[in-house]
């Protein structure tokens, strides 16, 4: 697998296939940035790394949750907090004020 990690944070931005249309799933611009290509997204290499090929990733592992380091592996990242979602309530205010808006 592939996986897209914040440098600063060892946070695990993305979790892709390292295999892309009968190729790399992982290819560079002409600035240098490499580009995950099944999700047409480039990352500047100040800010992330990119590890190729990365076996026995866990079930638990999600995107934001967990962290990944060579040293460490994965473990669960300190700073997550889970979503709470909208209420039913809140979901109709919202489209409501966006319908108001005119923006819907």
């Amino acid at each position: 697998m592939l996986l897209v990690i914040d440098k600063q944070r060892s946070v695990v931005m993305q979790i892709q296939a390292d295999e892309f249309e009968g190729g790399t799933n992982l290819g560079v611009l002409d600035n240098g940035y490499p580009v995950v290509r099944s999700i047409d997204t480039a990352f500047p290499k100040e800010f992330f790394e990119i590890k190729t090929g990365v076996l026995g990733i866990p079930a638990e592992v999600e995107e934001g949750k967990f962290c990944y380091t060579k040293e460490k592996g994965f473990y669960p990242n300190p700073d997550w907090v889970e979503p709470k979602p909208y209420t039913q309530e809140q979901y109709d205010a919202v489209l409501e004020s966006l319908i108001e808006e005119g923006r819907l």
